[in-house]
């Protein structure tokens, strides 16, 4: 009787750990089909005309959607309705609607940094650049709201400090445009200028402009004393 019950014990534990082995291997290649579809995605980003054309339909599906209701009441079919893509074609760019709208919150700071024509002033005149930077968010209250009202806050401000900083770059060569600290810093204290002093915006950011003229003059000076 005790062989017995043992034998079972013993089957019992070779049993658990071929289940344990078959979850580990099952996890393993859901793992790996992740990957390559994701790895599948990015090599279609890059290389079709087609799908780029797609993402921008569905970006634009995903604004339209949102001057209407909240993210969370955003459903994938009705993105792919008005971007009139299948939701098949939906899930070859984007896990789910959230994945979507993050990379919407990324293309979106994108393209506004890309219209910023006033950057050039961030070394030549920062108090300018500053009063430019307020009124170019100024007049665009309704994306904003997409952004900051859904929950995209971070991917966006993200990308917009990294585009800033890749076009200041560009036009000094990586010198005088300060680390990406200061810039998030700056970045993030103007967009608040907004919200907080929607009747004194105008003294708002000229007190602004003289602090960042200042800071901006004092890293220059440490900058240059420590070369």
């Amino acid at each position: 009787m005790a062989g017995t019950t043992q034998k079972r014990a013993v089957s019992s534990k070779a049993g658990g750990r071929v289940k344990a082995r078959a979850g580990v291997r099952a996890a393993t290649r859901a793992a790996a089909a992740d990957q390559a579809a994701a790895s599948d995605r990015e090599t279609a980003r890059t290389n079709d005309l087609r799908y780029r054309r797609t993402e921008r339909h569905l970006h634009q599906a995903l604004e339209d959607e949102l001057a209407e209701r909240s993210l969370r009441q955003v459903k994938v079919t009705q993105v792919a309705r008005r971007a009139e893509v299948s939701t098949a074609a939906f899930y070859l760019h984007y896990r789910d609607i959230f994945d979507l709208a993050e990379a919407y919150a990324r293309s979106l700071a994108r393209r506004q940094v890309d219209e910023m024509d006033f950057l050039e002033e961030f070394f030549s005149s920062p108090r300018d650049f500053v009063r430019h930077y307020v009124e170019f968010f100024d007049t665009r209250h309704d994306q904003g709201d997409r952004i900051f009202g859904n929950g995209l806050v971070k991917p966006y401000f993200d990308q917009l400090v990294r585009s800033i900083k890749e076009r200041l770059d560009a036009m000094d060569g990586g010198g005088r445009a300060g680390d990406e600290v200061f810039l998030t810093f700056l970045v993030h204290g103007l967009m608040s200028l907004i919200p907080n002093f929607p009747d004194r915006l105008d003294e708002a950011t000229q007190v602004v402009g003289d602090a960042v003229e200042n800071l901006k003059l004092g890293r220059e000076t440490r900058a240059s004393a420590a070369g």
